[in-house]
């Protein structure tokens, strides 16, 4: 058994010149190169060190007629570790590519949904100009709108609720008037977007797929243009808008949840949907600086404020999670994705839970999740920390 590691140390091994071995010792040089590990094999680099005058390809099966004809097996402590490290190094080069060919389909995926989204986009008419016409001079309040789980592709039709794109845009539509409605009455300056995720069912579960009205193409172009529209109108109600967004779980670009790389989002196709809609509009579009699933902004009388979709932060452990990550106090988390308004006090801390505009689909429904579609205002005042935490039915 050999124990030389690699190929140029095996040559080194040689002791005569090119040309000058016998058949018989080319034939055994290639026995013992068998030994080497696989990745270290290069039969072309070791015709070349020979000196011989056929290919590569004509001498290794020179060596493996050999082998066989000549009943040569290698010693068994030897074949072991050879298979092993064969093995070994095989395995490797196919989760290389494995890998690769992942990423080259998911990324060809997106590339593709973004031609074909771009495509469709080119026909729709330009939106409207839309501007803030009350005094923006006395406001003294900013206000976060919470926006999440939109869900547009899902179809449902149960006891406790009915949803389709028609009633999503009636839903949207109710959003919009009261949000400007609750601007205007408290006199606010500057109004956040935080669109906490799951504008899309997208096609997570085999369930959801099911219930799909439309391919996930379809989905994000719609999302896209709803969401665009909205923004485009709600301009109404202040005189400063931003929008800020995080990933979600529905938006996964690969199903399984165990094989999906969290940045692979649909959600970031919708955002660039959005951003060339309304790139000629007054809305500021911040990017997190934290993480694309986290995001954070200051607030009111100077708040720390921090937000999630929800899928990997629970509602009972985000306070300690994001303060651990920060290493910074935390006044506000808000989070979506439980389909069910809530507010929690921990520590000083205030959590904020978001509603839903789906409300409850057949798969809350199976968990008996019940709740009335609504969606989060939280109104902060500049000089007190004083919050109006509104949920507005839709």
């Amino acid at each position: 058994m050999i124990t030389i590691d690699t190929f140029n140390e095996y040559v080194k091994s040689f002791n005569k010149n090119p040309g000058e071995y016998s058949d018989e010792e080319q034939l055994q040089i290639g026995v013992k190169f068998k030994e080497l590990p696989v990745k270290y094999r290069n039969w072309q680099a070791l015709k070349e060190a020979l000196g011989l005058s056929i290919s590569a390809d004509a001498y290794r099966m020179r060596v493996y007629k050999f082998i066989k004809t000549s009943g040569y097996t290698l010693p068994p402590e030897t074949q072991g570790i050879i298979y092993r490290n064969d093995y070994i190094e095989q395995q490797k080069v196919r989760d290389w590519y494995n890998a690769f060919r992942r990423d080259i389909r998911e990324e060809s995926r997106i590339e593709n949904l973004k031609d074909e989204i771009q495509r469709a986009a080119d026909k729709f008419k330009e939106l409207p100009s839309v501007e803030y016409k009350a005094n923006s001079s006395k406001g003294s309040c900013e206000a976060v709108l919470l926006l999440s789980d939109l869900h547009i592709g899902v179809k449902c039709d149960n006891y406790y609720n009915k949803y389709n794109l028609d009633i999503a845009r009636e839903r949207l539509e109710t959003l919009l008037t009261q949000v400007i409605e609750y601007s205007k009455k408290n006199n606010i300056s500057t109004l956040h977007i935080l669109n906490l995720g799951d504008m899309i069912q997208g096609l997570i579960h085999t369930n959801a797929r099911i219930e799909n009205q439309m391919d996930v193409a379809e989905q994000i172009m719609i999302a896209g243009e709803l969401l665009s529209s909205f923004l485009n109108q709600i301009q109404q109600a202040a005189p400063k808008i931003t929008y800020r967004s995080v990933f979600d779980n529905h938006s996964r670009a690969v199903a399984n949840k165990e094989e999906h790389i969290e940045k692979e989002q649909f959600s970031r196709i919708i955002d660039w949907f959005i951003k060339s809609r309304l790139a000629n509009s007054k809305i500021e579009f911040i990017e997190n600086d934290i993480d694309g699933g986290i995001g954070d902004l200051y607030v009111g009388n100077n708040k720390h404020l921090m937000f999630a979709h929800g899928h990997c932060d629970g509602r009972n452990s985000s306070m300690q999670n994001f303060i651990g990550l920060t290493r910074d106090w935390v006044d506000y988390i808000c989070l979506a994705h439980y389909h069910s308004p809530a507010t929690k006090d921990y520590q000083g801390c205030k959590v904020f839970i978001n509603g839903s505009i789906v409300g409850t689909e057949s798969y809350a429904f199976g968990k008996r999740l019940f709740t009335r579609p609504s969606q989060k205002l939280l109104i902060f005042s500049k000089d007190s920390d004083t919050i109006q935490d509104i949920d507005i039915s839709l």
